[in-house]
């Protein structure tokens, strides 16, 4: 595993480096990465190798994007575990932990969350089966101090739980999706969700579950969503081939205050296939990362990165 600093004027830093244990009768499954302050924890699938169950790998991360000693902790129960595109791992606001969703395989295929401190399981809190421990294709998670999301998808729905953090859970249940992205500011949650004929939508809700508004956005044939939220502002990012477009609305006032925009054609973006990507913004910057393809060749283009300024000019990009 390798992560790379990049400063908010699109300096990239030295590469950081850890070894996780891999097997190659199975495929790597997912990685992710939060913080508290400036420290943070990274989570990264744990293959099945050889019937030793599996699992998850924890790695304590720092602002400079230096990785600590990996933790690994396995699971011989579980067949296979994978980790949504975006929102596996969402930080606990006033503590020091973060909650984990995942996807286990065991007899069957369910949406569990655990609490996650100083890079390990919490000793004494339990893990949960989501969704009625209905099998999902994936399952992610946003939290704020005053809101809880989880976002799933089953065999025929894609269902979104709302809440406030310890409280009960409202469920909305919507038209089975690929991909979907949440996110939580104050007391709301934001939704950006690919509609059946490949088009958007952005919504937002209270955490009781009411739709406070929504749009409809002009893009079609999306192939993949993340959203994350800045200041009263949503940033998405709609996953296209061959590009990107950022969306941009504010949390107040979405019909009214809502744009698009193609990303500046930078790096390798041209080779990409739309699947998968990931989207933050802080400091009046917003950095999107993609992977090319679900899987590359050895000696290949990974993916690249693009850091934009919120006036959308970009401050850098790169390919790797």
């Amino acid at each position: 595993m390798l992560s790379q600093h990049v400063s908010d004027e699109g300096v990239v830093g030295s590469v950081s480096g850890r070894s996780l244990e891999t097997c190659p009768e199975s495929a790597f499954d997912g990685i992710d990465v939060a913080f508290h302050g400036d420290q943070g924890t990274v989570v990264s699938t744990l293959q099945n190798c050889a019937g030793s169950g599996a699992g998850i790998a924890f790695i304590p991360i720092n602002a400079q994007g230096e990785l600590g000693t990996a933790t690994q902790r396995r699971n011989a129960n579980f067949d296979s575990l994978s980790l949504a595109h975006h929102g596996a791992l969402a930080a606990i606001p006033g503590t020091n932990d973060f909650e984990l969703v995942y996807r286990a395989r065991i007899s069957g295929v369910v949406g569990q969350s655990a609490v996650i401190t100083n890079n390990d399981f919490k000793a004494g809190a339990n893990t949960i089966n989501l969704f009625d421990a209905a099998p999902v294709s994936y399952a992610s998670v946003s939290r704020s101090s005053s809101a809880r999301a989880l976002l799933g998808a089953t065999n025929t729905e894609t269902r979104l739980y709302t809440g406030v953090p310890g409280g009960s859970l409202s469920e909305q249940t919507l038209a089975l999706a690929d991909q979907a992205a949440i996110t939580t500011w104050n007391d709301q949650v934001g939704l950006l969700f690919p509609e059946a004929n490949g088009a958007s939508s952005l919504r937002t809700y209270s955490t009781s579950g009411s739709v406070l508004s929504a749009i409809d956005l002009p893009e079609s044939d999306v192939q993949a969503v993340a959203l994350t939220e800045s200041q009263g502002r949503l940033f998405g990012a709609l996953g296209l081939a061959g590009g990107v477009h950022l969306v941009l609305a504010t949390t107040s006032d979405l019909s009214n205050d809502s744009s698009t925009y193609a990303l500046p054609s930078v790096a390798n973006l041209e080779s990409f296939d739309g699947h998968q990507l990931e989207i933050n913004a802080a400091r009046g910057r917003v950095f999107i990362a993609w992977l090319l393809k679900k899987s590359a060749a050895a000696n290949t283009a990974v993916g690249g990165w693009a850091l934009l300024q919120c006036n959308l000019e970009s401050a850098s990009g790169q390919g790797e």
